[in-house]
């Protein structure tokens, strides 16, 4: 970072700059009267929907939603004001002073009502055709509950305007939109608004959207006071709620034929990113056993709650959750081992490969096989299925009940190949006499950018410590997109490879520096599928249930992994570990650990030659962890559990009868 930017950063916290909070609404419906006004000769000012010049709206893949509420209400804690003053504490202070007027009643303002939203549609064949007098069918609701991030220090937004430009610093996984933005709510050009672009870390995509916000009030404020601004915010990121319904056709040998499939995702007050939401969801709903006809209906929702979008995910996790959690309890109702019906009934087929293309189905196969042979997967299920026949299976006698179940998956990443955003982004690459800079917005991740310098290294045959990434501000960078298309790592490398083969062909034929730079449309003329995966992973979890306390508690995790153009087996075993545990905790899964006990996670990683290009399985990790949660929950209970708690009670489940 050159030193002049260095100083402009390192002069904000001085005597003039100001300091913000965001006030928020207390009522999640209803139209705004009124705020409460700041004296003329109070050191506080503040920024609202009145203030803005440019465009009221901050928009992505054209979705939108207001930056403040103006005349209406649509959830709670919608922004509608921001107060800016002296220090963060006289602030905090005054701003609990503030009152908003509303009037509590449905209000007709266009602002606060919920649209409705027609549903989207896929399928091949028709599914009533495969209903006849010798077919049964099974049915089951799965459920993936609302969540949120928990957001323990504040994330800040930094604006002050220099020589006509206007600077902000702000953590972001997507700083061309935090430029896009600022630049369409004050009314500026791009070129006028720099994002200089802070180190980060997000567990839950906690800086893809709302930074934007916060970069957009600070602007405004900033440039109203002439002064230099931070903006302080604690606000979470929320999930989607997720209720999938399926029904599975079956011939009369008990086979599936064919399934209907009916999603409702709660979004929120405004619904981001729904059409890419959509194409991730169809992808993890489409089972691995072969069916002839196939329909799912998914329609957005909206609500009065905070909008909701990525999660760590954006359809995918709670899709294939449904998936695997069904697949074992189809087992269950037809009375088979669900390990043992995996092995038999899965396959390959055509209508799935054309949503998402895996490795070989026998090398999942292979891995079910290896994971139920380390776990003990049939003996345990059958001395757990037993045990839940009896009618007194949560005796408080035995002071315990157990359980085990089974999930497995490809992993994707990234946005749908055919997706805008994923076919715009791109990678830049500069030789220079004694340096390679790598060009991109995204804010990889370490194993990413390991994974980067080491392709770049052998295409180029130089050595990794000469190649740097460029100065993380937009007047420098190239537009990558959101940061979560670097989890794509098949296609990035897919882009780094093919810049590094124009850069060879011009290096000792043109002088130093040479650059070249590739968008992620040139690497795949017309994509044959929506998503590629280069893994399939295998899970099983035992649980045991206090049958005092009706609380679950993990005994045993075996996990088994065949990934591509794996670097260091054991670091991505780390990884996959640390995935496992985070979603445990998840619901509150505590571990038993006694003395001598083996670890609770058995984990193997192989590395398959099949590909030379890596994909992520975090997403299908965490599916195939909720999925053999509720399954081992059913098994120890005898109960078909198929939402997820997001607690370890059970009370919920069993009440009187338990």
């Amino acid at each position: 970072m050159p030193n002049n930017m260095e100083n402009k950063i390192n002069n904000l916290d001085t005597i003039n700059t100001l300091h913000g909070i965001i006030i928020h609404s207390t009522v999640e419906e209803g139209s705004i009267l009124g705020h409460s006004k700041i004296e003329k000769d109070e050191p506080f000012f503040i920024i609202d929907s009145t203030d803005i010049t440019g465009s009221t709206y901050v928009s992505a893949c054209k979705e939108e939603f207001p930056l403040f509420a103006s005349h209406a209400v649509k959830y709670i804690n919608e922004p509608v004001l921001a107060l800016f003053g002296p220090d963060l504490e006289s602030v905090t202070i005054r701003g609990k002073q503030i009152e908003i007027d509303y009037q509590n009643v449905a209000t007709t303002e266009s602002e606060s009502v919920l649209k409705p939203h027609s549903p989207i549609e896929y399928m091949y064949n028709d599914v009533d055709s495969f209903r006849t007098p010798q077919s049964s069918s099974f049915s089951a609701t799965y459920v993936d509950e609302r969540e949120q991030s928990v957001e323990e220090s504040y994330t800040k937004a930094q604006a002050w305007v220099e020589e006509d430009l206007l600077y902000i610093r702000v953590p972001t996984q997507w700083p061309f939109h935090v430029q896009d933005s600022v630049a369409s709510v004050c009314g500026r050009t791009k070129k006028s608004v720099v994002v200089i672009n802070e180190g980060h870390y997000t567990a839950h995509d906690e800086k893809l959207i709302w930074p934007s916000v916060l970069a957009s009030i600070a602007s405004l404020a900033a440039i109203k006071a002439n002064k230099k601004v931070i903006l302080y915010s604690k606000a979470p990121t929320y999930k989607s709620q997720t209720t999938i319904t399926r029904e599975t056709i079956l011939d009369e040998g008990k086979k599936p034929i064919a399934e209907t499939i009916e999603v409702e995702i709660d979004q929120g007050a405004y619904p981001l990113f729904s059409f890419e939401m959509v194409q991730q969801m169809i992808a993890g709903l489409l089972p691995l056993y072969p069916i002839k006809a196939f329909y799912v209906s998914l329609r957005i929702v909206e609500s009065h709650t905070p909008p909701a979008h990525f999660f760590g995910s954006l359809g995918y996790t709670p899709a294939l959750f449904s998936t695997e959690a069904h697949a074992s309890a189809l087992a269950r109702f037809l009375k088979k081992n669900p390990a043992n019906w995996r092995i038999k009934e899965y396959n390959d087929y055509n209508e799935r490969k054309s949503v998402i293309e895996n490795m070989s189905i026998n090398q999942l196969k292979d891995l079910l096989s290896e994971t139920v042979e380390a776990s003990d997967f049939a003996r345990h299920y059958a001395v757990y299925s037993l045990q839940s026949q009896k009618s007194q299976h949560l005796s408080t006698f035995l002071n315990y009940s157990r359980g085990i179940g089974i999930a497995c998956g490809a992993g994707v990443s990234g946005f749908s190949l055919d997706s805008a955003l994923h076919r715009d982004s791109k990678i830049e690459i500069t030789l220079d006499n004694n340096n390679i800079f790598v060009n991109s917005s995204f804010y990889p991740s370490k194993k990413t950018k390991t994974l980067w310098y080491s392709v770049i290294s052998e295409e180029l045959s130089v050595d990794a410590s000469i190649i740097h990434s460029v100065t993380r501000e937009t007047s420098k960078m190239i537009d990558s997109g959101p940061e979560v298309l670097s989890l794509d790592v098949a296609r990035s490398i897919e882009m780094i490879r093919q810049v590094c083969s124009v850069i060879k062909s011009k290096r000792f034929q043109e002088p130093l520096p040479i650059s070249a730079s590739v968008s992620a449309k040139s690497t795949i003329a017309t994509p044959t599928t929506k998503f590629i995966s280069s893994n399939w992973g295998c899970l099983t979890l035992e649980i045991e249930i206090d049958t005092i306390t009706l609380t679950a508690f993990a005994r045993r995790v075996f996990a088994r992994f065949l990934c591509s153009h794996v670097m260091n087996e054991e670091q991505l075993a780390s990884k996959f570990r640390h995935v496992i545990y985070s979603t445990l905790y998840t619901f509150n899964l505590i571990p038993i650990h006694k003395n001598n006990d083996p670890p609770l996670i058995d984990i193997e990683v192989k590395s398959s030659k099949e590909s030379n290009i890596p994909s992520s399985a975090t997403q299908a990790l965490k599916a195939m962890v909720y999925a053999a949660y509720v399954s081992a929950l059913s098994s120890a209970t005898g109960k078909e559990i198929t939402s997820l708690p997001f607690n370890s009670t059970l009370n919920i489940h069993f009440g009187a009868d338990s």
